[in-house]
Order: C-alpha cells, then sequence, then structure tokens
C-alpha cells in the first residue's frame, strides 16, 4: 500500500472517529451523577434517558473501533518517518491501544448499567457507573504517554509537520487532568470539567492531524 493510500485511510478514519465520538458524547446524558451521588440518583439518572444513555456509547465504541484503525495508520507512517526499528512509534501505539481498550471496558460497563437499571440491584447500578467514570478518566494516563510517544517523533522528523508534535505534548498534558479527576465533587470530580478537558484535548489532536493528513496526501 503506498504512502499517499495510507495518509488517506488514516486521515479518514481519523476524522470520522472524531465525528462519531463528539456525536455519542452529545447523545449520552448531560451531568451523570459523580462519586458522591446515592444509588437512587445513579438510578434516576439512568432511567430517565437510558435510551439516549445505550445509543450515545454505542456511537462512541463505533468511534473508538476507527479510532484503533487511524492510530494504526499513525504508527505506519511515524514508524517509516523514524526509521527502524521505530521503536518510539510503537511505544505510542501500544499506549493507545492500552488508553482504547480501557476506554471500551468503560462503554461495556455503561451499557450493563443500562440493561440492570430495568430490574437490577441499586447498588449494583451504582457501582458500575462509578467504576466507568474512574475507568475512563484513567485511561488518560496512557493515553498521555502515547501521545507523548508521537509527539517526540513528530517533532524530531518533522513528519507531518513539527507543529503537530507540539500539539500532541500539550494534548498529553490535558490528559493528566482527567487522571487526577478523583474528587467528589467540583471541576476535579470523574464527571466534571477536567475530564472533558482531556476528551477535547486528544480530539483536537486527532481532527487536525487527520485533516492535515487529508489534505497534503502526496506528502
Amino acid at each position: 500500500m503506498t504512502g499517499g493510500r495510507v495518509r488517506a485511510i488514516t486521515g479518514g478514519a481519523g476524522l470520522a472517529a472524531v465525528i462519531l465520538m463528539v456525536i455519542g458524547w452529545v447523545l449520552v446524558p448531560a451531568d451523570p451523577p459523580g462519586p458522591a451521588a446515592v444509588a437512587e440518583q445513579v438510578v434516576r439518572w439512568t432511567l430517565d434517558d437510558r435510551r439516549r444513555l445505550l445509543a450515545g456509547t454505542v456511537t462512541i465504541a463505533a468511534g473508538l473501533s476507527l479510532a484503533v484503525v487511524f492510530f494504526a495508520g499513525i504508527r505506519s507512517l511515524c514508524a517509516r518517518a523514524e526509521g527502524p526499528p521505530g521503536i518510539v512509534s510503537t511505544i505510542g501505539w501500544g499506549s493507545m491501544l492500552v488508553a482504547l481498550a480501557t476506554a471500551f471496558v468503560g462503554i461495556a460497563m455503561a451499557q450493563t448499567q443500562a440493561f440492570l437499571v430495568l430490574d437490577g440491584d441499586p447498588a449494583t447500578v451504582e457501582a458500575f457507573h462509578t467504576a466507568r467514570l474512574l475507568l475512563v478518566n484513567l485511561a488518560g494516563m496512557p493515553a498521555a504517554v502515547g501521545l507523548c510517544a508521537f509527539g517526540v517523533t513528530m517533532y524530531r522528523t518533522r513528519f507531518p509537520a513539527r507543529w503537530l508534535g507540539t500539539f500532541a505534548l500539550v494534548a498529553a498534558v490535558t490528559q493528566l487532568f482527567g487522571v487526577v479527576a478523583l474528587s467528589r465533587a467540583g471541576f476535579f470530580a470523574p464527571s466534571g470539567g477536567a475530564s472533558l478537558l482531556g476528551a477535547v484535548g486528544l480530539a483536537a489532536w486527532v481532527a487536525a492531524l487527520s485533516m492535515y493528513l487529508l489534505a497534503r496526501p502526496g506528502d
């Protein structure tokens, strides 16, 4: 497969992944209860918009699946620019796979929560909800490592552009806000602004890189 074809597939997959995950985020009910919420609050939130929760998480899962294709393409392109054995690019690829796998488990927990709420124990529903929030936030740690690895490779090789490498390093810093979002309420709660900042940083970098690859497929 030619480099131009890889760039086109990678850019298309990345842009589609971001679009699907944004749509999924819009569909998922807003203001999820934090760790301080009691079981009844979690059950009420889940039941109020259960169909939206199911539809949103399925859409996000589709976006995460395309993200696997995107990062596989980025690993291939960056390893070629880095030269054999491409160890830094491989670190980035492996780290992002761990982050995506953790996010997939969180999505599975949200789906389980939506089914258990119909006739399950409220305490169990609350446990799945809390675990899902924590897992999604902790996915920011391997994501930060992956972004740093890709950022260093892009900055050193100037492929596809040095500013995208710098952008990746900035996005890596935003992931740490989600990792430390373990307080019970406020900005640093698992459902607060800190975790959202990490998601926005990663999505913005993926979108910018994807559009750059699509705009310049022959480089």
